[in-house]
This record gives structure tokens, C-alpha cells and sequence, in this order.
């Protein structure tokens, strides 16, 4: 006898009952041999992806610098403005209008020369009396800038100590200097690099009781991971001769591995200036009275300010 109707609905049922069981049964073990495989292989996959991060991070280099100039110096009481050219007659016109005598007259003076090229050489910071380290250095002039430190890598490291080197100095080629003398050296907080010594390490000249020691008997810069970037305000001082310098600078990282980066101005070395003994333009702003004095003037040559211009710091 055929079947009725009702007995095909019934054999139909089954036979998508079955098909969803086995539907279900095989989701069921593919769910499980992937659990097996995950359990089985994560920790394998996991070593293999931080090797494979290691090995990027140690491409990478171990860090980057960058420098800024730092203008602090005409805000104290001494410094220099050098120019390799001179100044044309409506230049000249615009520096004399200022008031030598105002507060703000070494940032007024910039705005006027900055824009042409000119470089600020300011003072040896002065070391406290009491300070327990290198004794206070000779005045020469000194160049500041902030150096800034930066790294990429996802693993910390340490900045563990500077040196200069690639040290050449020649005579000053500026043509122009105007100078703002003054009484002798003033604080700053960073550290100096006096280029006239035999092995120019960084000194902290920061006020406290580490005033006078080498920075990296005492400190260190952290960089990488989640550290911020670091960076020094480095003040570099030089005898007669303006100098080309780099810092020579060691690291050391998480694993242990050390490691040296030569620091530069970008692809130039840094310059440290030393004034010209004899510009073919010197304005010298005295004070008491506030006047400005062209020294490259008739009748002006022999007046004190002009004839110790550039014969200081030896």
C-alpha cells in the first residue's frame, strides 16, 4: 500500500532531524578541534609573534635626536650676535632705533637679525661656589641648544653616558657681531661641554647638590617603551676658534645589549661660535650711559669696549 500523506510528512521530519543532527554534530567538532588547536598551538603562535615583534623592534634604530637653538642667552646679562655678512645701510637704521637701555633689547635685536642668518653666543654658566665637583670653568664663549631624544622602540633603554668628538675649530668667519658686555657668567640649568678640555663630557650645571658632576655618573635618559622623550639643554663652550662637534652617545638596552650613536644637527655636526677678533662691523650696546657704539667707525676704534671685543675667553 502507498504511503499516505501523513506517513511521508513523518519520514520527511526524520530525515531533516537527521540532517540537523549531523549539521550540529559537526559544528560541534569543529569547534572542538579548534579549541584543541588553540590550546594545543596559542603559546607556540604567541613565542613566535614576539620574536617576530623583537626582531622589528630591533631594526628599528635605538633613537633619534633633533636639536633646537636656545635663545636663554639674551635674557642674561652678556652675549653676542654674529652675522657672516654685514649689514646693509637699512638694516643698520633699524638696529640704532632700538633702545639699548629696554629689558626686552637682546629679543629686539634678534627679531631684526635672527631672520638674517645670525647665530647668539653667550657665557659660561657660573657653578656655585660650593660645589663639590669640577671647579667652576674658565669664561670662554658658549653656544647653547636643547637637544631632544626620542626612540621608537616598544622595549625601554638607557642613555648611559656622552662624549665629544669629531672636534675641528677654526677661526670665526662672521663679518658682523653686535655684543652686550656684561659682569661675568650666569646660572644655567642643563649642562656644559667645555670643547677646550681633553675629553668633554657633560657636567650638570643645574643648581643642587649634583652641580659640577658629570651628568652620567649620576643620571641617565630612559627612552623607549612607554617613557616620554628626553632631552639635555646643552651649553658647549670653546676657546678663540669656533668649533664642529658631534656627541658621541652610549646606550643600553632591555636585553642587555649595548651600543653607541654618533648625535649630530640633523646631517651637520653642531657649531659652537666664537666671536671674530676683528668683524668688519662691531656695535658694541654699552651701558652707563645706554649707548650704541659702532667700533668700525672713524674715532671709534680705540674706545675700551671695542678694543677687548673678541680677545676674551683664550
Amino acid at each position: 500500500m502507498p504511503p499516505t500523506r501523513r506517513g511521508r510528512g513523518r519520514v520527511l521530519v526524520r530525515g531533516l532531524l537527521v540532517i540537523a543532527a549531523g549539521l550540529l554534530a559537526g559544528a560541534v567538532l569543529a569547534q572542538a578541534v579548534t579549541y584543541v588547536y588553540d590550546t594545543v598551538f596559542a603559546a607556540d603562535r604567541a613565542r613566535a609573534d614576539d620574536d617576530a615583534q623583537d626582531r622589528l623592534d630591533g631594526e628599528r634604530p635605538p633613537f633619534t635626536a633633533s636639536a633646537d637653538p636656545d635663545l636663554s642667552a639674551l635674557d642674561a646679562d652678556e652675549w653676542t650676535i654674529v652675522l657672516d655678512r654685514t649689514l646693509a645701510p637699512a638694516e643698520q637704521r633699524s638696529l640704532r632705533a632700538l633702545d639699548v637701555g629696554s629689558p626686552g633689547y637682546g629679543r629686539q635685536a634678534w627679531r631684526i637679525l635672527g631672520p638674517l642668518g645670525a647665530r647668539v653666543i653667550g657665557t659660561t654658566p657660573r657653578l656655585d661656589a660650593g660645589t663639590k665637583g669640577i671647579t667652576s670653568p674658565r669664561s670662554g664663549p658658549t653656544t647653547r641648544f636643547r637637544l631632544n631624544l626620542f626612540s621608537e622602540r616598544t622595549s625601554p633603554l638607557s642613555v648611559t653616558g656622552m662624549r665629544a668628538v669629531d672636534l675641528r675649530c677654526s677661526p670665526s668667519a662672521a663679518r658682523f657681531a653686535l655684543w652686550h658686555p656684561a659682569q661675568g657668567e650666569a646660572p644655567y640649568p642643563g649642562v656644559l661641554f667645555d670643547l677646550r678640555g681633553p675629553d668633554p663630557t657633560p657636567v650638570i650645571t643645574d643648581q643642587g647638590e649634583d652641580q659640577g658632576q658629570r651628568y652620567f655618573d649620576r643620571r641617565r635618559i630612559d627612552l623607549g617603551g612607554n617613557s616620554e622623550p628626553g632631552g639635555l639643554r646643552i651649553a658647549a663652550t670653546v676657546g678663540t676658534e669656533s668649533c664642529d662637534w658631534a656627541i658621541s652617545a652610549t646606550y643600553r638596552d632591555s636585553a642587555g645589549t649595548r651600543g653607541e650613536v654618533l648625535i649630530q644637527d640633523e646631517d651637520r655636526p653642531f657649531r659652537a661660535e666664537a666671536p671674530p677678533v676683528a668683524p668688519e662691523q662691531l656695535f658694541v650696546a654699552r651701558f652707563a650711559p645706554f649707548a650704541l657704539t659702532a667700533c668700525h667707525e672713524p674715532g671709534q676704534e680705540k674706545e675700551i669696549f671695542c678694543t677687548v671685543f673678541g680677545r676674551r675667553g683664550a
